[in-house]
């Protein structure tokens, strides 16, 4: 995963490496964008992080995020954290991210295994059933796909009275 900031045009307003992450682990979902055969579609979506380059997503087998996920695997996945209208200013104070990559859908039963435990574990209290006992029928009726995340840019405005 390559951090990329030179592509921003306010060179202030870059968020750092260490920051980007912090809002990848903390962030509840984000919006998925994808290609379809009209155009752009856009989805929120929860997500989990595996602590390195990839991220992980379940939902229906089929749909129109699969078809679009089938013909063009190539996706941006902007997640947005804490904001605050500035009202004096008539501005917004901001977090973002923007990752790009390759979705990955068909993974092996292990591997859905340990994207849908890091899905249940971010999601839970810590009392659910693991997914450790699922045998690979019940592992079927679940679709998981991965995000091998390429790039990462973030950008933020400072909240000026956030302590």
């Amino acid at each position: 995963m390559e951090f990329v900031s030179h592509t921003l045009r306010r060179k202030d307003r870059i968020m750092i490496d260490a920051d980007a992450l912090r809002l990848l682990r903390e962030a509840e979902f984000g919006v998925l964008s994808m290609v379809s055969d009209n155009g752009a579609y856009g989805i929120p979506i929860t997500y989990a992080w595996d602590g390195s380059s990839t991220l992980y997503f379940h939902g229906a087998h089929v749909g129109r995020k699969i078809d679009c996920l089938q013909k063009n695997p190539h996706v941006s996945f902007c997640i947005v954290g804490k904001t605050r209208v500035l009202r004096k200013e008539a501005s917004v104070a901001y977090e973002s991210l923007i990752l790009e990559g390759t979705v990955k859908l068909n993974l092996s039963n292990e591997e859905k295994r340990h994207g849908l435990g890091l899905i249940v574990n971010r999601f839970s209290d810590g009392n659910q059933p693991g997914v450790g006992h699922m045998d690979e029928r019940m592992l079927d009726r679940v679709n998981v796909w991965k995000m091998d995340v390429l790039t990462i840019s973030g950008k933020r405005r400072p909240d000026p009275d956030a302590s």
